[in-house]
């Protein structure tokens, strides 16, 4: 049970503002960090008397969250409004969000993935991975998997008077989890959900539409997508993530997800939704790659799935994206390297000698020049062909470099030098089960 007493304290105030001032110069663009003209520097010299002072109001129940000023900021390339809160508006947020999302980890359905205490893409594809594992083991058919987001999600949420977000917000307070959360605090969560909007002389309000800016659509985005969490989840045989509005649905029939997907239009319908045909991909995951019968499905032996490629034994890597920025960065290095050997005329052999052993010192986890641009790739990859095959382009990279630009057609000479590269070349493989070896050592001597 969460103890809401908390927010009557001027402790859970200061911490919220250390975070906020954390977090300023990554956010100074999202948000105006003013309060009555004074700036955020003074804000914290007086945060004892402030925070004492917000604590008192809450505790009396006197706190209201002032009007909001929209502006206009540019994210992806696309034109977002975002609301400028006070800077008590935003700690009095952030206060109730850090009360709320424990019990609403308990309320919620296990497939959300995103925001929650102790919950994140990693659980995601942990579990992905048992399911695939499962049904490989059982020597099930392959899988069918539907992949897809909500078009403008938060945008998109009705706030108007009698629109379901309130309901599904009445039935979580109404949830044991929150009996002692009062009436006036959740009052104040509807309040921030659908500000008052003060633009010119215009004071209005939004009928659709979560207010960007605000900590509390976090609590509102995780909670509206309840019911279609709730449904699918429950269904026989079929695994199913939400990570924000990303949704992954998997389930070994093919008629059985077709059926499952139709369900999921009519329920988004149902809050005015509607699924992103742009971004909804429909993959046969098979293991021997062979096409189904239905062009419905495109037929792949991986997915892509919140940044990973994930296997059809549950294995993964990092996406494609993030594998060419890693061999984007070593390509460079391996230039560096090789224009700083030839500058010394060197042989060829002690070109290749040079490079190797700097290479080594690169990707090494235990070495002082550890590219740690590299450290997601040991710790986050699962799958060995893929460091399989970061090793043999390595390998053909160097070589490539290294040799003659006469002699690069000669591919008997390149491919000899390519095998000799491969007795002293570093293997991201090696260097991976190292890497580990290492976090072992480390964990076992804080024992």
């Amino acid at each position: 049970m969460e103890n809401f007493s908390a927010l009557c304290q001027k402790e859970i105030y200061i911490r919220q503002l250390k975070r906020l001032v954390d977090k300023q110069p990554s956010q100074q663009q999202l948000f105006k960090i003013h309060e009555n003209d004074v700036e955020l520097f003074y804000f914290v010299q007086d945060s004892e008397m402030i925070c004492n002072t917000i604590a008192n109001e809450i505790r009396q129940q006197r706190y209201q969250f002032k009007p909001v000023q929209p502006s206009i900021m540019y994210q992806n390339g696309k034109e977002r409004t975002v609301f400028s809160h006070s800077i008590s508006d935003r700690l009095v947020q952030m206060a109730l969000l850090q009360q709320l999302l424990p019990p609403l980890k308990l309320y919620l359905n296990d497939s959300i993935y995103s925001y929650l205490p102790n919950r994140n893409r990693l659980h995601a594809i942990a579990d992905f991975h048992d399911y695939v594992t499962l049904h490989t083991k059982n020597n099930k058919a392959d899988l069918f998997v539907i992949r897809t987001d909500i078009s403008a999600y938060t945008d998109s949420i009705p706030v108007h008077q009698g629109a379901a977000l309130w309901s599904l917000l009445e039935k979580f307070f109404a949830d044991p989890l929150l009996k002692d959360f009062s009436p006036y605090l959740q009052d104040l969560i509807m309040k921030a959900l659908r500000p008052l909007i003060i633009d010119g002389k215009q004071h209005y309000q939004f009928h659709k539409g979560l207010p960007m800016g605000s900590p509390i659509t976090i609590l509102a985005a995780l909670l509206y997508l309840d019911p279609i969490d709730r449904a699918l989840a429950s269904i026989s045989d079929v695994f199913y993530a939400r990570f924000g509005d990303d949704l992954l649905i998997a389930h070994p029939n093919s008629e059985k997800i077709l059926t499952i997907e139709q369900q999921l239009y009519t329920l988004t319908a149902s809050l005015e939704l509607k699924c992103n045909p742009e971004k909804t991909i429909k993959t046969y995951l098979t293991r021997c790659g062979r096409p189904y019968k239905d062009n419905i499905f495109t037929h792949q032996h991986f997915i892509e799935y919140l940044g990973f490629r994930i296997f059809t034994d549950g294995s993964h890597t990092l996406k494609q994206e993030k594998l060419n920025e890693i061999k984007t960065r070593i390509a460079w290095h391996v230039d560096n390297l090789i224009h700083m050997a030839k500058q010394e005329s060197l042989s060829l052999e002690n070109q290749a000698d040079i490079l190797c052993k700097a290479l080594s010192n690169g990707i090494h986890p235990q070495h002082l020049l550890f590219d740690l641009s590299i450290i997601d790739l040991y710790s986050l990859t699962t799958n060995n062909n893929s460091l399989k095959e970061l090793d043999n382009w390595l390998r053909q990279y160097v070589a490539n470099q290294l040799m003659p630009s006469e002699a690069k057609n000669n591919w008997v000479a390149l491919n000899k030098r390519i095998h000799n590269f491969g007795r002293n070349m570093p293997s991201f493989q090696y260097c991976k089960n190292q890497f580990w070896r290492k976090r072992a050592i480390k964990t076992s001597n804080k024992h």
